[in-house]
C-alpha cells in the first residue's frame, strides 16, 4: 500500500514539476539563504545536523514512543549491551544451557550473542549513561547524521553537503528503522562515512588525524558488518594505494609518516582488541563468534560454497530453520530468479519509483540531447526534487504516526535529490575533464543510504558544466 501511495505521489509530482516548472519557486528560494549561510559554516552545519536529528526524534516521542524489542536479533544485541553494561563481555554458561537456547545467541563455550560488538557497545553506552539501551540508538543515528554531512563536506559543494545530511536524517535519523529499533545500522554508517570523508581529506592535507579517521572508520565497521565492510573497503585501499604510488602523491617519507604510520598502529591496536573479545568468547583470537553461529546451519555464507552437513538439534524450531527454511533460500539465491528477487525486494528501498524515473530521465539526457534541452528538462526535474523533498517530509510525519517502526518508508523525495547529484556528472559533455568526485557522489551517498542535492532553483546546467565542486581533481 505504501509503494502504490509513493507511486501516486511521484505520479502528481512529475505532472507538477513538467506543467508548473515555476510553481514554488520563490518559497524554495528563500528557504535556501539560511541554508547556504549555515552551509558555509561547515563545522556548524555538521552539529547542527546532528543536533536537529536527536531534537526531532525526542519531539517525535509522543507518536514515535521508545520502541520494544520484536526480533531475536534486537534481544540479542540488548544481551550483549547488558552484559557490557555490567563491565563483563561474557557471560558463562548456564548448567541447563540447553532448555535456554535462542536464535541470534550462542551458549557454547561462553553465553552471548554471536553479532560483532559495535552495536551493543553504543547500546550499552545508552544504558550506562543515560538508564535506557534506546537511547544509544538515539546518540547514534544523531552521531551518523552528522558523519554523513562530514563526509559529504569532502566530496561536493557546501550546500548539497548539508542538504545530503538533512535527507539522510529525515530517512534513516529519524523516520527510518535504524532509528525506531535496536537492530543497528547507524553505527555502520558511521563507520562508512568516516572512511569516506577521510579519503579524499587525506589526499589533499596528508594530516595524520584524517589517516586516523580512517582507521577509525575501517574498525567501526569491522566491529559492526565485518563482511560487509571488508568488500566496501576493498576499493577505498586500491584508490588510496594507487595515490601513494602515483606522481601526485607527496613524498615516501611524508607518505610514511602521516598516513601509513597512523594507519596501521591504530588498525593493530583495534584489531589485538577485537583479537582478545574474540578469544575470551569463542577460546581463540582468530574465531569469529558469528562463524560459530553458522556451523548450525547447513546453507553457507557464499552462494558459490557448497551446503554443509547437518548437525545435531536440540529443538525441532532449530531444525526447521536451518535445515529446512534456510537451505531453500539458498538454493533460490543461487538461480537467475533469486537474483531478480533480491533486486526487486530492495529496489523500493534503495530506489523507489522516482529515483528510477530520474536514473532513466539523466541516462536520456546524457545521449544526443543539446545544452538548452539539458536547461529546460534538468529544470523540470529540479522542480520535482523541490516538492518531492516537501511532500516527502509531509508523508513520512502522517504515516509515523500510524505505523510505529516506519520500517517500508521509501522517500521519494530523497530519491529524487539523489538522482540530480548523479545527473552532475551525466549532464556534463564528454570533452569536460571529469572530476574523480563525479562517480562518488552517485555510488558513496547510494551505499550510506544518504542523498545529496542543490536546493536552489537557480542549480543550472552552466553550474554542472563548471565542475564547481568542493572536492579535487584526479
Amino acid at each position: 500500500m505504501l509503494f502504490l501511495i509513493e507511486s501516486a505521489l511521484i505520479a502528481l509530482a512529475i505532472i507538477g514539476a513538467f506543467g508548473f516548472p515555476r510553481l514554488g519557486a520563490s518559497a524554495f528560494a528563500k528557504l535556501e539563504r539560511p541554508f547556504a549561510s549555515l552551509a558555509r559554516r561547515r563545522v556548524k552545519a555538521v552539529l547542527a545536523v546532528g543536533f536537529l536529528a536527536l531534537t526531532l526524534r525526542i519531539a517525535l516521542l509522543p507518536v514515535e514512543p521508545v520502541p520494544e524489542p520484536v526480533s531475536h536479533d534486537e534481544w540479542a544485541h540488548l544481551l550483549a549491551a547488558d552484559t557490557f553494561a555490567h563491565w563483563r563481555l561474557t557471560n558463562r554458561t548456564h548448567p541447563l544451557w540447553v532448555h535456554f537456547e535462542s536464535f541470534s545467541i550462542m551458549q557454547q563455550p561462553t553465553y552471548q550473542t554471536y553479532m560483532q560488538p559495535g552495536q551493543a557497545i553504543v547500546l550499552a553506552f545508552g544504558k550506562i549513561i543515560l538508564g535506557r539501551p534506546y537511547w544509544g540508538v538515539w546518540l547514534g543515528c544523531g552521531l551518523m547524521c552528522a558523519a554523513i554531512t562530514w563526509m559529504l563536506q569532502a566530496w561536493l559543494p557546501a550546500r548539497w553537503a548539508l542538504l545530503g545530511g538533512l535527507l539522510a536524517l529525515l530517512r534513516y535519523g529519524v523516520f527510518g528503522y535504524w532509528a525506531n529499533s535496536y537492530w543497528g545500522g547507524a553505527v555502520g554508517a558511521i563507520g562508512g562515512a568516516l572512511v569516506l570523508g577521510a579519503l579524499p581529506r587525506i589526499k589533499r592535507s596528508q594530516r595524520t588525524r584524517d589517516a586516523t579517521v580512517m582507521a577509525v572508520g575501517l574498525g567501526i565497521l569491522a566491529n559492526t558488518r565485518p563482511y560487509e565492510g571488508f568488500v566496501f573497503s576493498l576499493p577505498i585501499a586500491a584508490v588510496l594505494l594507487w595515490w601513494l604510488f602515483s606522481k601526485r602523491a607527496p613524498g615516501f617519507r611524508v607518505s610514511f609518516r602521516h598516513i601509513l604510520v597512523p594507519i596501521c598502529i591504530s588498525l593493530a591496536v583495534i584489531g589485538t582488541g577485537m583479537c582478545y573479545y574474540f578469544w575470551r568468547l569463542t577460546g581463540s583470537p582468530l574465531t569469529m563468534p558469528y562463524h560459530l553461529s553458522q556451523e548450525g546451519y547447513v546453507a553457507p555464507y557464499m552462494i558459490w560454497q557448497s551446503p554443509r552437513p547437518a548437525p545435531a538439534y536440540h529443538h525441532y524450531v532449530f531444525w526447521k530453520m536451518c535445515v529446512e527454511q534456510a537451505p531453500q533460500v539458498f538454493a533460490m539465491a543461487r538461480t537467475p530468479a533469486g537474483f531478480i528477487w533480491k533486486a526487486l525486494w530492495w529496489w523500493p528501498f534503495f530506489l523507489g519509483p522516482v529515483f528510477t524515473f530520474a536514473i532513466i530521465a539523466a541516462l536520456w539526457l546524457r545521449v544526443g540531447t543539446t545544452r538548452q534541452e539539458h536547461t529546460v528538462f534538468f529544470g523540470a526535474i529540479k522542480r520535482l526534487c523541490d516538492w518531492s523533498c516537501a511532500g516527502n517530509i509531509f508523508l513520512a510525519a502522517l504515516l509515523s504516526s500510524e505505523h510505529g517502526d516506519s520500517l517500508v518508508l521509501s522517500a521519494p523525495g530523497n530519491a529524487a535529490v539523489a538522482t540530480v547529484a548523479s545527473a552532475r556528472a551525466l549532464l556534463r559533455p564528454l570533452s569536460q575533464p571529469r572530476c574523480i568526485t563525479d562517480l562518488p557522489d552517485h555510488v558513496h551517498a547510494s551505499c550510506l543510504g544518504c542523498t545529496t542535492s542543490h536546493f536552489s532553483r537557480r542549480w543550472s546546467s552552466a553550474e554542472l558544466e563548471s565542475g564547481n565542486a568542493e572536492g579535487f581533481w584526479a
